[in-house]
């Protein structure tokens, strides 16, 4: 799916919007995205999800009416987005620290040396 999306949501409103995920589901037999938009006025991010249909005209159908059992279901997969964004996070800060290290090493034997 493309990066910025053309949705049309199941009341006919369009808009321009960031994909942030897509996702499908076996269990409900369905294909979802979570998709955002910056409100203007404060910069905030507002996300939303739906089942959705890419159309022939390159817009995408989108069903923001989920059921409460979906509705979980999405919400654990953007916790679960999150908590390896967070990890990857951590891990990066290590890696810079065992480099840095690394670096001190290195300059200081070539001292002794």
């Amino acid at each position: 799916m493309d990066r910025i999306i053309d949705v049309i949501d199941q009341n006919g409103n369009e808009g321009t919007f960031d994909n942030l995920a897509t996702f499908e589901s076996k269990y409900f037999k369905k294909e979802y995205v979570i998709f955002a938009n910056r409100s203007n006025e404060d910069n905030k991010l507002n996300m939303f999800s739906g089942t959705y249909k890419k159309r022939e005209d390159g817009k995408y159908e989108v069903n923001t009416d989920l059921s409460d059992e979906e509705r979980e279901m999405v919400d654990e997969f953007i916790d679960h987005i999150l908590r390896t964004w967070r990890i990857i996070q951590v891990l990066k800060r290590l890696i810079q620290i065992v480099l840095i290290f690394f670096c001190f090493i290195v300059k200081n034997t070539q001292k002794i040396g």
